[in-house]
This record gives structure tokens, sequence and C-alpha cells, in this order.
């Protein structure tokens, strides 16, 4: 039986270690069990590639990429952002998400360009992709950020923002927890989700994007996708 030799290391080692992060994943409060399409597309590729996979969650992507960097998982899901092309190998982008904001019940900021002002608190979560593309273009509204997305939650919630910045599915879900809130129309950017390698493994990358392509093909993403309940999401 002849093997691909792109990943030969991984099929040697008997498996597959994917790291991912919130938004892209979730932990059932009970059981700890994992859920979100990662983990579906990571056992969609052990199986391609005839090896277990082990899903591998992170507080968020600089932990992440230190445990890419470390060796503690092999691959994982990432922004195609340029804030990262130093550090990883990315495949073809496969999901498109828009950044945008979330607003409060009696709101008067209902676009992004309104968002931009003096005395405008927008809550965000450090290190992620959708703060770095916002303090990129923020000239008057003050970021407020903190580890996790829950964290910017609570500030919305509690008053201690004006707005909170994520990607639209993760907004969306939140909306249904903050009676009258808004999910705003337009969009300060777009996250371009992508699978990465360390640096200089980017044979592993040209075979993720022969099981990526494979895998939009055949609905897998698409079937995933739905079943993580993400909206505001398109396939690309």
């Amino acid at each position: 039986m002849g093997y691909d030799a792109r990943v030969l290391d991984l099929i040697r080692a008997g498996r597959v270690l994917v790291g991912m992060f919130p938004p892209q994943c979730t932990t059932e409060p009970v059981t700890g069990t994992l859920r979100g399409w990662p983990i579906d597309l990571g056992l969609a590729l052990g199986a391609r590639l005839g090896v277990g996979a082990t899903s591998i969650e992170y507080p968020g992507p600089d932990k992440f990429l230190e445990g890419l960097d470390a060796g503690e998982c092999d691959i994982g899901f990432l922004p195609d952002s340029p804030y990262w092309q130093v550090a990883v190998e990315f495949s073809h982008p496969f999901l498109e998400l828009d950044f945008t904001f979330l607003a409060p019940a009696n709101s008067p900021l209902r676009t992004v360009r309104a968002a931009d002002r003096p005395g405008v608190r927008i809550a965000v979560v450090s290190h992620h992709a959708s703060t770095l593309a916002l303090t990129r273009m923020l000239k008057h509204a003050t970021p407020v950020s903190t580890d996790t997305l829950d964290g910017a939650f609570d500030l919305l919630r509690d008053g201690n923002a004006d707005l909170f910045a994520s990607t639209r599915p993760q907004l969306i879900d939140d909306s249904k927890r903050l009676a009258g809130s808004t999910v705003l129309k337009d969009r300060y950017g777009v996250n371009l989700m992508a699978l990465v390698a360390p640096k200089g493994r980017g044979e592993r990358v040209a075979y993720m994007n022969d099981f990526l392509q494979a895998a939009k093909s055949s609905g897998l993403v698409q079937q995933a996708v739905e079943r993580a309940g993400w909206q505001g999401v398109q396939m690309i």
C-alpha cells in the first residue's frame, strides 16, 4: 500500500493532533466534550489519513500558535491574517465570516462608520483576528480588551462597553442572550478561515488543500458548519 509522502510523518505517528480555539469550538459544561465544525473536519482528516484524530482546545490564537510551535499539535484552524504569516503555513481559505459589532437595545450605533467616534467603547478579545483587524482601522473609538469571548460579552451586557466586536456567527449567538440587541448588517472586515501547519511544512499544507477541496465538494464542510449552528458563514 502506498502512502502520501507529504503526510508520511503523521501516518507513521498513527494520529493527527488538531488545534483550535473558541469560537470555532465550544465545550459542553457537563461532559466537557468539545463540539464544533473543526472537530468534524479533524475526524474526517484522520479518516482520510487512516489514523486517529485528537482535537486540542486552546484559549485563543496566541496560545494555539505557541502549541503549534512546540509540537503539541500538528495542524489547526486559524484566520488567514498577515499578522501570522511569518509563523505558519496557510492552506487556501475555505470559510468566510464577517467581522462586525453587536449593539445593545436602544443603541444609536447602527453602522460600522458610526461606531468609530470619540467616546465609543468597543469590547474586544485580546489577540483575536477580529481585534487585530479592528485596532488597525480605529481612529476615534476606544477598544476595551478582555481575554475571553464571555468576558467581552459581559462588558457589553453590564454597560461597560457600547459595542462588542467579533465574528458574525459569534455575535448572532450572543444576541440571543441579550434582549433587544442587534448584530450590525455591515462589516468592518472579513475572517478567511484556513488550516495551518508549522512554518516550513508546506508539503503538509499542500495535502490539507487537497483534503479541504474534497471536503467542500462532498458537502462535508457545509454539513459541519450547519451541525455547529453557525450562521452568517459562507464557504469559499
